[in-house]
């Protein structure tokens, strides 16, 4: 390793790659160029979310346990999904102790 130091960290090849960069001697133009190559983003799209009907609020009991009983294996399965994704991590075990069915 220090022969890699020794031949890499001269003064030569620092200053080579000061002056290639712009930032010495100052080089606006190369500067801005390479900021405008390494600042460029990829344009990620938007993900496509599933169209979902309006919620509606249960007005009876039946209906309410009607609702419960088909989000319970949704979010059973939303949980399962989170936790394959977390495992191993500090939020396991959070996200386990959230959902009590």
């Amino acid at each position: 390793m220090p022969e890699i130091r020794t031949k890499t960290l001269r003064k030569i090849t620092i200053k080579h790659a000061f002056e290639h960069a712009g930032m010495w001697p100052v080089n606006s133009h190369k500067v801005l160029e390479k900021m405008s190559k390494y600042m460029r983003e990829e344009a990620t799209p938007e993900p496509e979310l599933p169209a979902l009907p309006p919620p509606e609020t249960p007005r009876t009991t039946h209906e309410f346990r009607a609702k419960w009983s088909n989000l319970q294996p949704k979010l059973q399965n939303l949980q399962n999904q989170l936790s394959t994704v977390l495992f191993g991590t500090q939020y396991h075990g959070l996200i386990t102790r959230s959902f009590h069915f």
